[in-house]
């Protein structure tokens, strides 16, 4: 598992998104991003179904759609660009990779819930 300090981070940056109603996220905002999507901030997946709990979800979907769907959107960019990387792509490359796809399994079903 990530380091405590990387999860407490993590899990901040998702309570800070959810409590983002009125404020959408900037899709360049490469340091909030990293917080989500980086090397130690989770590393598997009971992390994440630890640290981002259903009703976070339901919160984040229901209160800030925008954010919720710039989340994914962005877990799927990052995906998107790590394949133009192919085989060439470092171990901190990988793990993004990585946390992407936890993060999207963890997401993706709540899309299609109601």
């Amino acid at each position: 598992m990530g380091g405590t300090e990387s999860k407490v981070g993590f899990r901040r940056a998702i309570v800070n998104l959810t409590g983002r109603t009125n404020q959408t996220i900037d899709t360049s905002d490469d340091a909030f991003l990293g917080s989500v999507f980086g090397v130690g901030s989770v590393n598997n997946i009971n992390d994440i179904f630890a640290l981002v709990t259903a009703d976070d979800i339901h919160t984040l979907r229901e209160e800030s759609p925008g954010n919720f769907m710039t989340l994914i959107y962005k877990a799927v960019e990052k995906l998107d660009s790590s394949v133009i990387a192919g085989p060439s792509m470092s171990l901190s490359e990988q793990a993004v990779v990585l946390n992407c796809v936890r993060l999207l399994t963890r997401l993706v079903p709540f899309v299609f819930e109601k």
